[in-house]
Formats: C-alpha cells, sequence, structure tokens
C-alpha cells in the first residue's frame, strides 16, 4: 500500500485498438462473453482497462491468448496510470524559434523540439448546454463528462473540461512525465500563427504545427470523434473476483471501484481525462 492509499501491486490489461483480424469466438472464454459481444468490444476504438489482477502471471497469459485470437493488449503496473498528472489546462501557449512555450497561473515552460514528445488529440462529441451573457459571451458550459474550469479573464466564465477538443503533450521529465493540456475552450490560441493551411480547425492546426516542429514526435488520434459513455451506464454489481469478465467500462461501478483502489485520486476521473492517459500508456513504444 502506498502513502496516498494506492496499491503498488496492481497489473492492469488495457485494449490496445486497432485489433487485428479477431477470432472472437476464441475469446469468449475470457470475456464471459458472446462472440458478437466480442466483436463489439474489439470495434470500440478506444483504449480501455479489460482486466485487472494482482497476479502479473495470470495477466501475461491472458495478453498472450487474445493475441493470439487477434486482439492487442498492453500489460503495465497500476502505479503508472496513479503518476500521471491530471489533465490541467494551460492558459497560453507560443510556438517559439527553441520550443512549446506554454503558461499556467505564474508558471512558464518550454518543451524544446529535440525532445521526444506523446500527442493525444482528443475530440470528445456531446451534446452540451451553452448558457450565454447579454453581450453573447459563454458564461457556463454545463454537461455530465468532466470537471469544470475557471476560463483565464475578467469574466472568469467555468468551463466544463471533458467536453472540449484537447490536445494532450506528453514528455519525459525529471519527476516522471509531464503532461501538457491545451484545451479549446480554455486555452488562448491567439498566438497560433495565421499562416496556417486554411480550412482547418485551431486544434487541427496546433496539431499540424507540432508535428512540423517536434524532431521526435508520435501523434496519437484515436479519441478524435470519441463518443462519451453517461453516468446512466453506472451498474450496480460488484466486479466478480479475479479479472472482470467485462472489462472495466467506462461509467461503471467496477471501473469506479478500480480507481479508487488504485487512488483516492483517481476517483471520478472524467472519461476523456482517463482516455488519454491509457492512449498515452499503450502508445508511448511509439515515439520515434
Amino acid at each position: 500500500m502506498g502513502t496516498d492509499g494506492s496499491v503498488d501491486a496492481r497489473h492492469l490489461l488495457i485494449s490496445n485498438p486497432p485489433h487485428g483480424s479477431v477470432d472472437a469466438a476464441g475469446a469468449t472464454s475470457y470475456f464471459g462473453l458472446t462472440a458478437a459481444e466480442v466483436g463489439m468490444k474489439a470495434n470500440y476504438g478506444l483504449p480501455e482497462i479489460w482486466f485487472a489482477a494482482d497476479d502479473e502471471a495470470t495477466l501475461l497469459e491472458t495478453a498472450a491468448s487474445l493475441k493470439t485470437a487477434g486482439l492487442n493488449t498492453v500489460l503495465i503496473e497500476g502505479g503508472e496510470l496513479v503518476e500521471i498528472p491530471e489533465q490541467n489546462p494551460v492558459e497560453s501557449f507560443a510556438f517559439t524559434d527553441e520550443g512549446l512555450r506554454v503558461a499556467r497561473e505564474d508558471s512558464e515552460w518550454t518543451v524544446v523540439y529535440d525532445t521526444p514528445v506523446m500527442v493525444v488529440f482528443g475530440r470528445p462529441q456531446v451534446d452540451v448546454q451553452v448558457a450565454r451573457s447579454p453581450t453573447g459571451s459563454v458564461v457556463t458550459r454545463l454537461s455530465r463528462w468532466g470537471r469544470g474550469f475557471r476560463r483565464p479573464g475578467p469574466d472568469a466564465n467555468l468551463v466544463e473540461l471533458g467536453a472540449s477538443p484537447f490536445l494532450d503533450l506528453y514528455a519525459p521529465s525529471d519527476t516522471g512525465v509531464l503532461r501538457i493540456s491545451i484545451v479549446q475552450e480554455i486555452t488562448d490560441f491567439s498566438q497560433l500563427s495565421e499562416n496556417l493551411p486554411h480550412g482547418l480547425s485551431s486544434m487541427q492546426n496546433l496539431v499540424a504545427e507540432c508535428e512540423n516542429r517536434f524532431e521526435k514526435i508520435h501523434v496519437d488520434r484515436r479519441l478524435v470523434d470519441m463518443t462519451l459513455r453517461g453516468i446512466a451506464r453506472v451498474v450496480t454489481e460488484a466486479p466478480p473476483s479475479g479479472p472482470a469478465r467485462t472489462g472495466f467500462s467506462f461509467a461503471t461501478q467496477a471501473l469506479a471501484e478500480l480507481l479508487s483502489s488504485l487512488s483516492p485520486n483517481l476517483k471520478d476521473l472524467p472519461q476523456a481525462d482517463l482516455s488519454s492517459r491509457l492512449a498515452y500508456l499503450t502508445a508511448r513504444s511509439r515515439i520515434s
């Protein structure tokens, strides 16, 4: 048990789509599902936790069998998920001659262009309600999907994190991993060059600019057009003993209990934040 209440020995087996030619019938016994249900699970394009156990050897055997059935997975220690910083949007950014300069509150730092980085680009699909002030500016963005953040500026508007397009840049740091979150509804985009291709959104231009400038970069786009799962999907049954038969889909009680067992800091983690972490953990080896 860690000092923050985390469980150090827990291991997680995470799906790593896209998968290969799937033998759904050959994987039914591991999930306790029908072949058709396994096929639906294989078609889900976002990484998600499929199994969790204290016994690493058991999950290694499961991973090997799933690979034979055409299903790609990545095995990690639960502590790796816990150690990733939360999604905390920067206030502004700028591309300088040296690197990507970002600012948040009273701090400013630069990620130089020869740093190996992983970029996770997310564009959630979600319905939100927007309240507007008499002047027409957005006052509050309301949804069920994430945490609220105050937009910088005199109006201090509340914006929902998790419902807006975002870019998470992951880079190595002295303390583990640095996570820089640029969120369309929160971060100031005014310093992004105007001489960029037309017909693209500001987020798409930002991703393209990162690809042009960073020498060692991998961009993960699996979270583009991701469909967020709502709280209405929460179920009440407890997860079975050993690896959960159906995995830990977002908004299930099984996932909530698993994340809480890893660390209290993961309780009520928004889906966009969790999905970004899982995308990074499954694709980090692809950084060139």
